[in-house]
């Protein structure tokens, strides 16, 4: 029987074990999510406007796929749950509303906005919980998730100067300071990427070392 107490070791490697099967999936569910965002973004479907749809429906798939899976390591901490529940259904409405204000730009970056601010709720409670979860494993990945919600929050308000700069300054200002939140975004997520790999792997290195240890305390046992 596990030792589920204090972080009892068997405990451990069982955590260890079911986290680092499903993050290292939730890691490789990343290769196709960006060649969707590739494929609807503005200047490669101006050039291939056949990419756009289907690429809207692998990014559907792929950020449902996503929210499923931290629903499903929400087992060790809620906080997946919820971030899992919020991207789902930011994801759909998203997908609603952009057809549904197909013809109307005003209404569907008004619609956004409530989305926007859900989508960042949602972001914060995946990083917390990989934090938490990966705390008595290393503690420096789990400063490193939340330093790096730091990060995406600070991208984001630099983005919200970017507009109010474009309106209330100058349009060329406004597009510069947007440039760097752009630039700022991408970083965060490639770090997300990095960070999500590193926790993986460290949970499914201590799954294998813990099994070596067992294997070899089998070994040496006397029958």
């Amino acid at each position: 029987m596990f030792d589920i107490e204090n972080g009892g070791k068997g405990y451990k490697a069982q955590k260890a074990g079911f986290l680092g099967k499903w993050l290292w999936i939730m890691f490789w569910l990343f290769i196709p999510s960006m060649i969707a965002s590739v494929m609807v973004n503005e200047n490669v479907s101006a050039m291939f406007p056949a990419l756009y749809f289907p690429g809207e429906i692998l990014q559907l798939i792929c950020q449902i796929a996503y929210g499923a899976l931290l629903l499903k390591v929400s087992e060790y901490d809620g906080r997946y749950k919820i971030s899992g529940v919020i991207l789902i259904i930011v994801t759909v409405l998203s997908f609603v509303f952009n057809y549904l204000f197909y013809d109307n730009d005003g209404l569907y970056l008004l619609a956004l906005i409530p989305l926007g601010a859900s989508g960042l709720v949602g972001e914060y409670f995946e990083y917390m919980a990989h934090s938490g979860v990966v705390a008595d494993f290393d503690n420096v990945i789990s400063a490193k998730w939340k330093k790096l919600w730091i990060w995406y929050i600070g991208s984001f308000a630099v983005f919200l100067l970017s507009v109010f700069a474009m309106f209330i300054l100058s349009p060329v200002i406004g597009l510069l300071v947007m440039l760097v939140s752009a630039i700022a975004i991408i970083v965060v997520s490639i770090l997300k990427l990095i960070y999500l790999y590193r926790t993986a792997k460290t949970f499914r290195d201590y799954r294998e070392n813990d099994l070596d240890i067992m294997q070899d305390g089998f070994s040496g046992s006397d029958f």
